[in-house]
């Protein structure tokens, strides 16, 4: 099977000086989401898919699995793996989504990234979005206005849009002025 590669999920030098989380925590955020999704496949197998997304040890599970056995499995092998601040368990128990509605779930992702990116006020390296069955999933580290604000521009975003679902770790606006204020790792 041939799956349609999301570029902006990966970590790169670029986005390391705004990101809002320190290089390590990035680093191991990519590292769960990889190896989540092996130890998942290991379980599904061709019965289930299982899409793993993590921001600052927050992870959330979305995707098809065939029962509600299969569902808890793959939640205790991805707790498993360490120190996780959260486990968001959305796995539907239902047959495999087609490529169809993969591809048009990453349309959707776009389209919330580019209404982001047009936003006054909000910086697309303080959100990692994902699109799993028409829903977008906002995560990431952000003030109170940030996310309402993120909530009303992805909602509007697109018209197929099933439901917004926000995981944010909430910071003050101080903390933010704080963030901006630390130089890049490049200077």
């Amino acid at each position: 099977e041939i799956r349609p590669r999301d570029w902006s999920s990966d970590v790169c030098s670029s986005d390391l000086a705004v990101d809002r989380r320190s290089i390590g925590i990035q680093t191991d955020d990519k590292t769960l989401e990889l190896k989540g999704e092996g130890r998942a496949s290991k379980i599904t197998g061709d019965r289930g898919r299982v899409a793993v997304s993590s921001y600052n040890r927050m992870v959330l599970l979305t995707g098809e699995v065939a029962d509600e056995k299969m569902k808890a499995e793959v939640e205790a092998q991805i707790a498993s793996m360490g120190d996780l601040k959260k486990i968001e368990n959305d796995l539907e128990v239902a047959p495999v989504s087609t490529v169809s509605a993969r591809s048009s779930d990453l349309l959707m992702t776009s389209k919330v990234k580019a209404a982001i990116i047009d936003t006054k006020d909000l910086y697309i390296s303080a959100f990692k979005i994902h699109t799993d069955r028409g829903v977008v999933y906002l995560m990431g580290r952000v003030t109170q206005r940030e996310a309402k604000l993120a909530g009303e521009v992805t909602r509007n975003a697109a018209a197929n849009i099933r439901k917004v679902v926000k995981l944010f770790e909430y910071i003050s606006e101080d903390e933010l002025l704080e963030l901006k204020a630390k130089p890049s790792p490049e200077e």
